[in-house]
């Protein structure tokens, strides 16, 4: 497929002289963890006031000249590699002022702290309004959660045993479909003893309410943060595909000298003049390895795919079968589960204290498993 690409740089490209190889820049101290946001706001106010050599609350283009060449995170944050001398003949000077250009948005020809920020890091109302609509909605699904789980609760303990599981998943189509016990191919027992493997962190041996909450918001903190991404990822595809629905090698050439976005997902540090050399060669192997089908453009789902990776890809891994059930194993949970039914002769799930004891006085093998001498 690379071979295949190569052929379709021709028409894509206007070669220049080859650039020197490239030198990865090293790692920045004041890289912090992105999911933090005070961490980044922090980062991008120190980077700010360091070109803000005035003092004036804004960067204009001779002060983000020499911070270009002076400062490595600056440099980074404009679209180069690393610091860099900026030249007319080279095409930084043009790369530069498009950059500011793109972040001067009262036309001042200058950058104020909010128009850096905002170009970085979202309005800040955005992210507020964001972060109250999340609230909100993750409050109504606890309180569904809860009524849910008080109808499987039948005995008001405030937690779920290993019989209500079972009883719920019989009986009530709600839980059984929201706990995923519908589409599972598993017995309603094997389930329920999943359900409790998963949930029961305090090895109770029963799911308390705030077990069971806390796993079903961290579900649903996942599926939007998957939604997100998603919507995040069909824009920039949006952005740069073609009529015809698809990413052409010409239109790749072109996003990564235009699309910041675009030209980290096929690697780069931000945008970049695709010339010969290395940035053809990793722009060849970014397209190469999301041209699955092998046509020389870059579908939706291939695009999908490549950026979103197994994390959300649902399809089965036909080159990773399951491994065989170990027959050891097998027996085992044959073993300990004719012990537990032998002990739970009230057969509601559960193995009372009356009922262990019990147990204790006449069974053997019961003593045994619990470690106990008769």
């Amino acid at each position: 497929r690379r071979e295949t690409f190569r052929k379709h740089f021709g028409s894509a490209l206007e070669f220049e002289d080859p650039l020197p190889p490239f030198v990865e820049p090293e790692k920045s101290p004041f890289d912090v963890d992105l999911c933090e946001l005070p961490g980044l706001e922090m980062y991008l106010r120190t980077i700010f006031e360091a070109a803000d050599t005035s003092g004036d609350g804004e960067i204009s283009v001779a002060e983000a000249i020499k911070a270009v060449r002076n400062d490595d995170d600056f440099a980074e944050l404009m679209g180069f590699g690393s610091r860099t001398k900026v030249r007319q003949a080279d095409g930084s000077r043009e790369q530069l002022t498009d950059m500011l250009q793109s972040l001067d948005q009262d036309g001042d020809n200058k950058v104020s702290w909010q128009e850096f920020r905002e170009a970085f890091l979202g309005p800040l109302e955005d992210e507020e309004n964001e972060r109250e609509e999340v609230n909100e909605y993750l409050d109504e699904y606890a309180a569904y959660l809860k009524v849910v789980f008080d109808r499987v609760d039948v005995d008001g303990s405030g937690s779920l045993s290993y019989g209500e599981l079972v009883k719920a998943l019989k009986e009530d189509p709600e839980f059984a479909e929201g706990s995923g016990f519908a589409n599972s191919g598993l017995s309603r027992e094997e389930f329920a003893d999943r359900m409790l493997d998963a949930l029961d962190w305090d090895w109770s041996d029963e799911i308390e309410w705030e077990e069971f909450r806390d796993a079903a918001l961290d579900a649903a903190m996942e599926a939007l943060e998957r939604q997100k991404m998603e919507a995040y990822v069909r824009d920039l595809f949006d952005r740069v595909a073609g009529d015809d629905g698809e990413i052409s090698v010409a239109e790749a050439v072109k996003a990564c000298r235009n699309d910041d976005d675009f030209a980290e997902a096929m690697g780069f540090d931000g945008r970049t003049k695709i010339r010969e050399g290395w940035t053809k060669e990793q722009l060849i192997e970014s397209l190469a390895e999301m041209d699955t089908d092998g046509d020389c453009s870059i579908s939706w789902d291939e695009f999908r795919k490549a950026l979103l990776g197994p994390w959300d890809d649902d399809e089965p891994d036909d080159e990773l079968p399951p491994p065989p059930p170990d027959a050891n194993v097998e027996a085992l949970e044959a073993y300990l589960r004719g012990i537990f039914d032998r002990v739970d002769s009230s057969g509601d799930g559960a193995i009372s204290v009356s009922e262990a004891a019990a147990a204790l006085r006449d069974d053997e093998e019961f003593a045994e498993v619990l470690g106990v001498d008769m």
